[in-house]
């Protein structure tokens, strides 16, 4: 019998299904899948020319003279605005500046011991003399006060801070406190004394508006000058310096504490602002192109829902620098990583955060 009488077999159905999805539907869901990676490739991924980082204002504020930083009111992420207070430095060395007021206390008493040989025509300028003398004394005294009053209330704030942690006593706070209203009571009753001693040597004035101190010596009235000349300076040097917040943003960070030490220029604190003011890309060298100010970019955020801008180059940096750390790719074969810095404008309506990764693509013409 031939093989080519035989009838045809014919193939089921079920075989050539099986048959077409061995050969045909790999192929079909690798083309499909291609298409969909390419299209979500080019949507929502695009490799991008440049990376860039949204950049916002910081500032640092610091003590320009040395001190101890005192009565610091801020908590980090605290929300401030320019020119709020935000702490004080007491640049005053308490043990220096009581020294100081002693060396005036001892001048001023052998000013006093001098003017007893001055004849009896004289008397009333001696008078008068010695009634300053005592008034520039109640001075360096409430100078002396207001160093223990700060000390004091220093003290009593870093106490309280401690009770509330449970390391203080109960004991301790309320000698703190004791302490603190001490100081300020004794204050207040040297400022009494020295504003009724003005006010008392003021109506010894005579009538016509001569002064009556100028019947004294000159070389005693020099002397008087110069000793208030160093009280005045003393009086200065007393009063603590004033930390405001140079800009408007919250507290970003906090370097020291109440009670630390600070020199100089160090910064204690920073602030940062809330919104970027620039965008700012970094273009490695092996990528081959040249931005101009004026070109236009496409801006693309990361996070979902991307968020995509036109926006244009303001400046190009005229050396390379150091990639920041966000920036840097996981994996150096070499040492720092450099590119070319370009200032890049804030797309309209475009809501980023300082410090927020983006993509950018240049624009080119005609696309």
């Amino acid at each position: 019998m031939k093989t080519e009488n035989l009838p045809v077999i014919p193939t089921p159905p079920a075989q050539r299904l099986r048959h077409a999805r061995a050969t045909l539907l790999p192929a079909v869901v690798f083309v499909a899948g291609l298409l969909a990676v390419a299209g979500l490739w080019r949507n929502h991924v695009g490799a991008p020319t440049l990376i860039g980082l949204a950049d916002g204002p910081l500032a640092h504020v610091s003590s320009q003279k040395s001190g101890v930083l005192a009565n610091l009111n801020v908590t980090r992420f605290q929300q401030v605005r320019a020119g709020d207070t935000l702490g004080q430095v007491m640049v005053a060395e308490p043990r220096i500046l009581e020294a100081s007021l002693a060396v005036i206390r001892a001048d001023l008493d052998m000013l006093r011991a001098n003017l007893q040989p001055i004849v009896a025509q004289q008397r009333n300028a001696v008078d008068y003399a010695q009634l300053r003398l005592d008034w520039m004394r109640q001075r360096a005294d409430l100078a002396a006060a207001r160093v223990n009053l700060q000390l004091a209330e220093s003290e009593f704030h870093r106490t309280e801070e401690l009770f509330k942690e449970k390391i203080a006593s109960d004991s301790a706070l309320d000698i703190a406190r004791a302490n603190f209203h001490a100081q300020e009571k004794h204050v207040e009753e040297l400022i009494l004394l020295v504003t009724e001693g003005e006010q008392s040597f003021k109506n010894l004035q005579p009538v016509d508006g001569n002064d009556i101190s100028r019947i004294s010596d000159a070389p005693m009235r020099a002397a008087i000058a110069v000793q208030e000349a160093k009280l005045r300076l003393t009086e200065a040097e007393l009063s603590p310096i004033t930390l405001r917040a140079p800009i408007d943003g919250k507290v970003s960070v906090i370097l020291h504490r109440s009670g630390e030490a600070v020199t100089p220029g160090q910064p204690i604190l920073a602030i940062a602002g809330d919104k970027p003011a620039r965008i700012v890309a970094y273009l490695r060298r092996q990528q081959g192109i040249e931005p101009q100010v004026g070109n236009t970019v496409q801006v693309r955020t990361r996070r979902t829902p991307r968020e995509m801008g036109l926006a244009q180059v303001v400046g190009v940096g005229a050396q390379l620098e150091a990639l920041p750390p966000a920036l840097q790719t996981a994996i150096k074969f070499f040492g720092t990583e450099t590119a070319l810095p370009v200032d890049i404008s804030l797309p309209a309506n475009f809501n980023l955060h300082p410090g927020e990764i983006v993509d950018i693509k240049l624009v080119l013409a005609g696309k």
